[in-house]
């Protein structure tokens, strides 16, 4: 049985960096912890776990320096209740067979795209929605709207490998007018989530069951030229051919990086 030990964000960095001092890492899925976030972690004399409660899973980071010792513990973790990421620009054959060997399997893989052409983005985005624009109007989603937001991401996207926001993140997003919304023929058909960081854009969800998505993306577009923003980018599901064509469109091109998902 491994015995996890809830801790801060701040002792977690401590941990890890004195790890990192007195080990040869030979496999870390580890990239930082959220602020003020609280994490649970395993410090084994070989390797270091640390979990996130996601309400129904946790999320696994790894620091190891002895690879039979890590999967001897993946293999005793609790079946159905861990997920765990590697981003990479590198082929993962390796990883992949010693995750499967400790009983972890893929469930997702997904690509991430960046877009530096916004104004290029915007003006195509412009003639595609030209029939419809007067039509339907792009707004600000209110605190009201919270709860039918919620229930249209968590049917639509699976959230071990999707990111979802909590109910207290969504809400906070509505009220920094992070969420855009359509409402045609559903009180909720259209919603998209993005996050601006300095003059960065974050492209966090966007889901739409009406077919009039891209007034959505045109509305973040303009947003984006308006803010004299540089870059945007986001992750995509790989096998996701008609999400990734409209992007291209837009003037999206693939980082090199894919976000590999696997679950046990």
């Amino acid at each position: 049985m491994i015995t996890f030990i809830s801790r801060n964000s701040e002792d977690i960095r401590q941990i890890v960096a004195e790890f990192k001092r007195e080990h040869q890492i030979l496999f870390s899925n580890y990239f930082g912890v959220q602020q003020n976030v609280e994490y649970d972690v395993y410090q084994g004399e070989r390797t270091v776990l640390i979990r996130k409660n996601e309400d129904t899973f946790n999320r696994l980071y790894i620091i190891t320096s002895d690879l039979d010792d890590l999967k001897n513990l993946l293999l005793i973790l609790d079946k159905g209740q861990y997920v765990l990421n590697i981003p990479t620009k590198e082929n993962i054959k390796k990883e992949c067979a010693l995750l499967n060997d400790s009983g972890f399997y893929q469930i997702g893989e997904y690509v991430r795209l960046s877009n530096i052409d916004l104004r290029g983005g915007y003006n195509y985005l412009s003639e595609m929605i030209a029939p419809i624009q007067n039509s339907l109007e792009v707004e600000y989603a209110i605190e009201d709207d919270e709860q039918a937001i919620f229930d249209l991401l968590y049917v639509t996207f699976d959230k071990r490998v999707d990111y979802l926001p909590t109910h207290k993140e969504l809400k906070e997003m509505i009220e920094q007018n992070q969420v855009l919304v359509l409402r045609d023929e559903l009180p909720i058909s259209g919603v998209l989530i993005y996050t601006i960081i300095g003059k960065k854009c974050y492209e966090n969800a966007w889901v739409d069951v009406t077919g009039n998505g891209l007034l959505l993306m045109h509305k973040l577009y303009e947003l984006m030229v308006e803010n004299k923003i540089v870059m945007t980018n986001f992750w995509v599901r790989k096998d996701n051919k008609p999400v990734l064509l409209a992007h291209k469109r837009l003037g999206a091109t693939f980082d090199g990086i894919t976000d590999y998902t696997f679950a046990n």
